[in-house]
């Protein structure tokens, strides 16, 4: 099936760096004791579909990455964008041949090569209504918002923070209105740009979202309890803990930067408790 409609109330927070990946202990309040509900989620990022020479190493490692998610057994992916290159009708039509192949539902959303880069200083190819116009009549909408197993599964677009678009106030009003009606802690978030890589007080650049947005944002997830923000763009995996909130970019399907293996990541989740396996493939 293909989708895309295709501080933690806590006394404490526990951090520990295992062979595989992280795992996130958190303080549980005690109205949640009695839940046990457990979603498995496989996260997928920058598979950069393309027709160029480089196709052919990218799609064996998409493929490579499909196999083992199917294998995890897991009951959604979410592919956090920078599906292609450039963002072509083509190139979404061989995304969807790809990505038909997972055996669980999945969840998708732009990057910038999909759709033009953030707005920031003196950035050229920008994100524009052309190019998204073509990705909605590819995907639908660029956000989601999902309920899987208790959870509540929300996804942006990033790529128009800034913008000034009239898709950027229709993103806005929809994110409140989802938060709104969202009981607090429970809640999952993807995009494609990571809130911040090292500072949350750091400067905006190509890598992160700008100051004044990523104030906003971590503002609202803090006041409903966010519990993860799942991204990529990076081509390396970072994790951040800002309170209490699990800030996470996994690794990319296409090629990794500084040394990073490429892979993605599974998620599991239990009541409170977040934990992030890395899962890495053969080259």
């Amino acid at each position: 099936m293909y989708m895309n409609f295709l501080k933690i109330k806590s006394a404490w927070i526990a951090v520990l760096i295992v062979c595989f990946g992280f795992v996130i202990h958190a303080g549980e309040d005690s109205t949640h004791s009695n839940l046990i509900n457990i979603l498995r989620i496989a996260v997928v990022s920058d598979t950069h579909v393309n027709f160029g020479t480089n196709q052919q190493i990218y799609a064996s490692n998409f493929k490579k990455v499909i196999s083992q998610v199917n294998t995890a057994d897991v009951d959604v992916v979410a592919i956090t964008g920078d599906l292609t290159e450039n963002g072509t009708r083509q190139e979404y039509s061989e995304f969807q041949n790809l990505v038909k192949n997972f055996k669980a539902p999945v969840l998708v959303l732009p990057g910038n090569h999909d759709i033009g880069n953030k707005k920031q200083g003196k950035t050229t190819n920008e994100v524009s209504t052309e190019r998204l116009a073509i990705y909605h009549a590819v995907f639908g909408k660029s956000w989601f918002a999902f309920k899987v197993n208790g959870f509540k599964l929300i996804g942006l677009n990033s790529c128009l923070f800034g913008s000034g678009l009239d898709t950027e106030t229709e993103m806005w009003e929809f994110l409140r209105f989802t938060f709104e009606e969202q009981d607090p802690g429970r809640v999952l978030v993807f995009a494609h740009y990571p809130l911040f890589v090292d500072r949350v007080d750091e400067p905006g650049s190509y890598s992160n979202i700008d100051p004044a947005y990523r104030s906003e944002l971590l503002a609202l997830f803090q006041r409903h309890k966010v519990l993860c923000y799942c991204s990529g763009h990076l081509h390396r995996s970072i994790t951040n803990n800002y309170e209490g909130i699990l800030c996470y970019s996994a690794p990319p399907v296409s090629y990794g930067l500084s040394g990073q293996k490429v892979g993605w990541a599974l998620i599991t989740v239990s009541n409170m408790v977040v934990r992030i396996e890395q899962k890495f493939i053969a080259p």
